[in-house]
Order: structure tokens, then sequence, then C-alpha cells
């Protein structure tokens, strides 16, 4: 099971994008991808059929209406141009 989540109000870069891509997006299906050799040898050797799990949470169910689609061509483009990115209403979400 994968479990990793991260919702920023300030705009931060990780691994050249956007902090909150890297962290649940990238970083996340790339771990999965890095886990498939593991897990094929386990089917073979215990007949089993290894499953992989992607907890996330529902903040993304609270991105600003439209936030995407006002994303003209490449959406990691996009969510990482620091000038166009308004992290206040990528994840409406109340910091203290």
């Amino acid at each position: 099971m994968e479990n990793a989540g991260v919702a920023l109000d300030k705009w931060t870069l990780a691994e050249g994008h956007e902090t909150s891509v890297t962290v649940n997006i990238i970083s996340t299906f790339l771990l999965a991808v890095l886990l498939l050799p593991k897990m094929s040898n386990s089917a073979k050797i215990y007949g089993i059929v290894p499953h992989v799990v992607i907890v996330s949470s529902g903040a993304a169910f609270m991105l600003d209406k439209g936030a995407l689609e006002r994303i003209e061509g490449d959406v990691f483009g996009g969510m990482d141009d620091k000038e166009k990115s308004d992290m206040t209403q990528r994840y409406i979400c109340k910091f203290f």
C-alpha cells in the first residue's frame, strides 16, 4: 500500500516540479513502477496475484472548479508555472 500526500499553500519546487505534483503524483507512481519487478517475482514464487493500492485524500475534489481546464497544453507544465499557479485555489484548505 502506498500513501503520500501534501497540500501546500505556497508554491515550492521539488525534483523539478511543483512540490505537490512531485509528492502526490510523480513519486507515488514511480514507486509503484519500481515495485513491479518484485511483485512479478513474488507472483511466480508464491502463485499469487499481487496488487498495488494507492491511498489518496479527498483534497483533489476540493480543487477550484475549472482550475485544470484553464491550463493550456501540458497540465504538469501548467502546474509547474509559478507565475500562473494560485496555490490558495489549487487546494481550497484553511491553513493555520
